[in-house]
């Protein structure tokens, strides 16, 4: 029961991560800088 609910949850947040990933999408600059960031990020 705690573990659906907690599936369930992150589901809405991946959910929703998405929905602003693709909202981003369609301001290239923004998006693209936040992409450069996480990448950075990444390699360090």
């Amino acid at each position: 029961m705690l573990y659906n609910f907690l599936h369930t949850k992150r589901l809405l947040v991946w959910v929703r991560f998405k929905d602003v990933v693709i909202t981003n999408a369609s301001k290239p600059s923004l998006f693209s800088s936040i992409i450069c960031k996480a990448m950075s990020r990444c390699h360090k």
